[in-house]
C-alpha cells in the first residue's frame, strides 16, 4: 500500500491494481524518481494501457474510471515538472527512460512509443513502395498491384469473396520458379475456423479450374500465434525480425481484434516481399488489449497526405441480409448512434427481432432466457458425436456486455448450470463437470495451441470426459480435462468475448447496471453476431446510453501514418 502523500492514496483504489504500485516502487527505488506527480502520472499511464490507450494524455486526461486527484497540475507545471525527471526523455532524444514524452503532452510507458512508431514505419513503407493505379475501379486488381491493402465492411459485405479473388488474382500472376506460399490467419481459433469455413464455401462458388480450386483449398487457416510460432512463457515468438516468415502472401482476417503489440510482432517477421491483405470491420470493438489499429488505419486513408489513401477498399452493401432485415437495420442504427429510429423499431420489430423489456428496477436474469440456455445444452448433449456437437455451437449464444454482476455471464451460467445439475439429480454439486458444456479457454496455452477465447465442449466417451475443439482444418482437437488450460462454461459469452464468431441465434441481455459501460461498438458487435435471429432482454435506458456513447481510445497511430512526413526520418527495425 502507498501511503506517503494523500495525492497518492487513489492507487490503493479500484481500478488500480497491485502492477501499478510496483511501477511506481520501481521508479522510485530503480530510477530516483522523487516527484509525486511524476511517480502518479507514470501509474495514470500504466492504467491506461489497461483500458486499450498507448498513452495518458496530461493535458486532457480521461478519468471517468477512477477519482481524479486534486490539484493536476496544468499543461506549464507539466513541463516544468518532466524536464527535470530521471525517467522521462523527449520523443527527440535518443535515451532509453521508462516514460517517453511526446507531442507535447502525450505521455507513453517506453514500449508503447516503440510499438506504435515500428508498426507506423513498416505499414507505411509498404504502402509507399507500392506503384498502383489509383483509379483502377476493381479493388481486387488494386490490392494484387500493392504491397499492403485493406477491405473493410460488416457482415456479409462480401470479404472473403474478395480476398479469394485476390488470391486468384495472384496465382495467375505467379512467376516464381516454385509454387507460392500463401496462407490465412486470424487472431483467435475460432476466428481461424470460421475463416477456413468461408474460405471452403466461397471456392465451391467460384468460377475457376478444379486445380485452381485445389490450390485455394490448400491455403493454411491459422492463427497468428501459431503462424509466428509461440514460445512458452514468453511475449516473444520463433518467427521475428532476424528470423522472418517464409510467405509471398497473408490474408489477415478479424483485423480489429489484434492488438498494437501482436501486429507490431507480425509485421517485424514479415519478409519484405510478402503481400498482405488486413480484412476487417471498423465498426466493431477495437481489440481487447491496447490500441486500435484497423481502425486507425482506416482513419489515416482518408488524410489526403497518407500514403495509404489508395490502399483500402469500404464495402456496404450486405449480401447476408435483405434492406428489410430487422438485424441489419439495428446494427446500421447501433453504429450510427440512431436512439430515435433504434427505439422506434423496438415497439414494432421485425420477424427476425425479438424484444422482452427488462424493468429499471430489475435484479435478476429472465426465468426465460435461462430456459433457453438450457435447452441449448440439451441440443449439445444429444448430439451424434463431438463434431455434430461442436457444429450445433454455432447455433446460438447468449451474450452479455458484462461478466460479473447480477447479469452478468457468471452469474447466467451458474444458473444454467445449477438448473441442468438439479435436473440430473446433482444439486449442491456444483463442480461436476456436465457431457455437453460448452467451454471457453480463458488463458493461453502455447504447447496445446489452445488460447483465450477458443470455445469448446466437454464430451463424454467411455465413462471418460473429454474436451474438445474445432480445428482450423475442419475437424476437432480433443483433449483431456485435466491438461486444459484455466476454463469457464460458455453458456453465456462477454460480448468481447464473442468476437470472431457467428451464430445462427444470438440472445443479448442488456440489464439496468450495464448503463455505465455499455458502447454502441458493443451493441453494433453483439447484434452482428447473429445471422437469423436476435433476440433482446434489456433495459432502454442502458440500451439509449450505449447507443449514445462511443468507445474511443487514445492513440497516436492514425496520426503517424497519416503524415508523408512524420516518418521520413524514423527506422523501422
Amino acid at each position: 500500500m502507498i501511503k506517503e502523500r494523500d495525492e497518492f492514496s487513489v492507487l490503493n483504489e479500484h481500478p488500480f491494481t497491485a502492477s501499478d504500485r510496483m511501477l511506481v516502487r520501481h521508479l522510485r527505488e530503480d530510477w530516483g524518481e522523487s516527484g509525486y506527480w511524476i511517480l502518479l502520472a507514470a501509474a495514470f499511464c500504466n492504467l491506461a494501457v489497461r483500458e486499450g490507450h498507448t498513452y495518458l494524455d496530461l493535458a486532457n486526461p480521461n478519468f471517468n474510471t477512477v477519482s481524479p486527484p486534486r490539484s493536476w497540475p496544468g499543461t506549464d507545471r507539466w513541463t516544468e515538472l518532466l524536464a527535470v525527471s530521471p525517467i522521462v526523455q523527449h520523443e527527440a532524444c535518443e535515451e532509453d527512460k521508462p516514460l517517453v514524452l511526446s507531442s507535447g503532452s502525450c505521455l507513453y510507458l517506453e514500449k508503447y512509443y516503440s510499438y506504435e512508431r515500428k508498426l507506423a514505419a513498416r505499414i507505411r513503407q509498404r504502402a509507399l513502395d507500392s506503384s498502383v493505379a489509383s483509379a483502377n475501379p476493381d479493388p481486387v486488381q488494386r490490392a494484387a498491384d500493392q504491397s499492403f491493402f485493406v477491405i473493410t465492411g460488416g457482415p456479409g459485405t462480401g470479404k472473403t469473396t474478395l480476398a479469394l479473388r485476390y488470391l486468384d488474382r495472384l496465382l495467375d500472376a505467379w512467376e516464381g520458379d516454385r509454387p507460392a506460399r500463401f496462407a490465412a490467419i486470424a487472431p483467435t481459433g475460432k476466428a481461424a475456423a470460421r475463416l477456413s469455413e468461408s474460405i471452403a464455401n466461397g471456392v465451391k462458388c467460384m468460377d475457376v479450374s478444379a486445380s485452381r480450386k485445389d490450390e485455394l483449398l490448400s491455403v493454411p487457416c491459422l492463427t497468428i500465434h501459431r503462424l509466428l510460432g509461440s514460445l512458452p512463457h514468453r511475449s516473444s515468438f520463433r518467427r521475428n525480425r532476424k528470423h522472418p516468415l517464409r510467405y509471398d502472401t497473408l490474408v489477415i482476417d478479424e483485423s480489429s481484434m489484434i492488438d498494437l503489440p501482436l501486429m507490431m510482432r507480425l509485421f517485424e517477421a514479415l519478409p519484405d516481399s510478402c503481400q498482405v491483405l488486413l480484412l476487417g470491420d471498423k465498426d466493431q470493438l477495437a481489440s481487447v488489449d491496447v490500441g486500435s489499429v484497423l481502425s486507425d488505419i482506416l482513419k489515416a486513408a482518408e488524410t489526403e497526405r497518407s500514403a495509404l489513401r489508395h490502399a483500402v477498399e469500404r464495402l456496404s452493401k450486405t449480401y447476408r441480409f435483405s434492406e428489410d432485415s430487422g438485424i441489419y437495420q439495428l446494427c446500421n442504427d447501433a453504429k450510427q448512434g440512431n436512439w430515435e429510429h433504434f427505439s422506434s423499431f423496438l415497439k414494432s420489430p421485425s420477424p427476425d427481432v425479438s424484444f422482452h423489456r427488462l424493468e429499471p428496477e430489475s435484479k435478476r436474469i429472465p426465468q426465460g432466457l435461462v430456459e433457453r440456455g438450457i435447452e441449448r445444452h440439451r441440443r449439445l448433449s444429444t448430439a451424434s458425436e463431438p463434431a455434430a456437437a461442436l457444429a450445433r455451437l454455432g447455433e446460438s449464444m447468449m451474450l452479455s456486455p458484462t461478466r460479473s454482476g447480477p447479469f452478468g455471464t457468471l452469474e447466467y451460467n451458474r444458473l444454467v448450470r445449477s438448473r441442468i445439475l438439479r435436473d440430473l439429480g446433482h444439486e449442491g454439486h456444483e463442480t461436476i463437470p456436465l457431457a455437453g458444456e460448452p467451454i471457453i479457454v480463458l488463458e493461453n496455452d502455447y504447447e496445446l495451441e489452445l488460447f483465450n477465447g477458443d470455445l469448446g465442449l466437454l464430451w463424454q466417451e467411455d465413462e471418460l470426459l473429454f474436451a474438445c475443439f474445432e480445428s482450423a482444418d475442419g475437424g476437432y482437437r480433443r483433449f483431456r480435462v485435466s491438461e486444459l488450460p484455466r476454463h469457464e462454461s460458455a453458456f453465456a459469452l462477454t460480448i468481447h468475448k464473442s468476437q470472431g464468431s457467428e451464430f445462427e441465434s444470438v440472445d443479448c441481455l442488456f440489464g439496468p447496471e450495464a448503463s455505465q459501460n455499455l458502447t454502441r461498438e458493443l451493441i453494433y458487435t453483439a447484434f452482428s453476431r447473429a445471422k437469423r435471429q436476435l433476440t433482446l432482454f434489456a433495459d432502454l435506458k442502458s440500451l439509449e446510453g450505449g447507443i449514445g456513447r462511443q468507445a474511443l481510445r487514445a492513440t497516436r497511430l492514425a496520426e503517424l501514418l497519416g503524415d508523408q512526413q512524420e516518418l521520413s526520418a524514423s527506422n523501422p527495425s
